[in-house]
């Protein structure tokens, strides 16, 4: 008996964990068909009411995206967007409303879900016979133009789409292109990009070459020049051609912003005592914070004074590579290189700057005779006789 009853409740179990797992999927199927009714049925029930006289087509649109849930998608040189249309229709449906604007025309409209396609007739016809014709796979390898080797983790990219891979660890990669005239572009961190026409190629091998970007750069370091590819220290430079873009005849103005590491504070506009204060390392100490200065391997201390036009190159030293100059370079160092002649065709630039100002209050002044009776009685106040006579 004992038996029975175990076997019955073993069923019974049984039976139970069947029927939830079929009421849930028959949930799931209900709930699919609800959606794809939903999805099927929305532009059918959806009606729309329009009134439009002579209005260019693109308006037209955008107001049926306005008022429903539908939206376009279309190429605009292969649709007459500007084209002028009329329509009065109330409380239509979307296709009674596609078919009145491009009647007589060879575009034709998609309906999916939301999604409304327009595209001429002739390129939807032969978009459908020829898809799976013009898809080709696509394989190559990616190297390195001067040395030959293979570069892993190459970016492939169908250019104007999200479609792409990456190279193995050979350099090798494949890739599949939805035409024959598409465009791929390659790419790696520290390489140029390059782009490469398919034209209906199986195999495409492509080699990269490097960009090395601002390390062949010469840099100003003491009493000589070094490659920044080679520079170990922290120097800071900018050339003249950056310092010429700010309009200030003050240099150290026209530097502000350019190089990392040096703060430049601005004190007075007043002529003669505009030069900023320049800290290199902080204000880390209550002595002198002014960094040395060095122009063509002299030390000065007018920086601000020099033409902009006359620099070709200004270095900040902030380590230990301005330990050459001793004690004075606590605060870091400034290194200017001036322009000097050059092999070649003679150059001349010329500028020209002008400016109109306008004070802003004119004092009253005062007439000869006044201002003598004026400075007599400050004399006469301070005890002194008079400075001028009546006469």
């Amino acid at each position: 008996m004992k038996i029975v009853k175990l076997f019955r409740e073993s069923v019974n179990l049984s039976l139970k964990k069947i029927l939830l797992i079929m009421r849930n999927v028959a949930f799931l199927l209900i709930l699919g068909i609800l959606q794809t009714y939903a999805v099927d049925t929305y532009s059918q029930k959806t009606k729309l009411t329009l009134g439009f006289s002579d209005t260019e087509l693109i308006k037209v649109l955008d107001n049926i995206e306005t008022e429903s849930e539908f939206f376009f998608l279309y190429n605009e040189k292969l649709l007459e967007t500007g084209r002028k249309v009329s329509i009065d229709v109330n409380n239509q449906s979307i296709n009674t409303i596609l078919d009145n604007l491009f009647a007589g025309t060879d575009v034709k409209y998609t309906i999916i879900e939301r999604k409304i396609i327009l595209a001429p007739d002739y390129l939807t016809k032969e978009t459908g016979k020829n898809t799976n014709l013009q898809q080709q796979t696509v394989t190559g390898k990616v190297t390195d133009s001067q040395t030959g080797e293979a570069i892993p983790g190459a970016n492939i990219i169908i250019t104007g789409t999200a479609i792409g891979t990456m190279t193995d660890v050979n350099g090798n990669f494949s890739i599949t292109v939805p035409e024959r005239n598409a465009i791929l572009t390659f790419s790696f961190i520290g390489y140029k990009s390059q782009e490469i026409l398919v034209s209906g190629r199986s195999v495409i091998d492509i080699s990269l070459e490097p960009e090395v970007l601002g390390l062949e750069e010469v840099v100003v370091v003491g009493y000589g020049t070094q490659s920044r590819l080679t520079l170990t220290g922290s120097v800071s430079s900018t050339q003249g051609q950056e310092v010429l873009k700010s309009q200030t005849p003050n240099v150290i103005n026209a530097i502000t912003g350019q190089l990392s590491g040096v703060v430049i504070n601005t004190r007075s506009g007043e002529p003669g005592k505009d030069d900023p204060r320049i800290f290199i390392r902080g204000l880390s100490t209550t002595g002198d914070t002014n960094p040395l200065v060095i122009i063509d391997g002299v030390e000065r201390d007018d920086l601000g004074r020099i033409n902009p036009n006359d620099i070709e190159n200004i270095s900040v030293l902030k380590d230990a590579s301005a330990a050459i100059y001793g004690a004075r370079a606590a605060n870091g160092v400034i290194l200017v290189t001036t322009k000097r002649g050059k092999i070649g065709s003679p150059s001349f630039n010329f500028y020209y700057n002008q400016g109109l100002s306008q004070p802003t209050r004119n004092p009253l002044m005062a007439d000869a005779y006044t201002w003598a009776l004026v400075y007599n009685e400050i004399e006469r106040n301070e005890g002194r006789s008079d400075y001028y006579s009546p006469e």
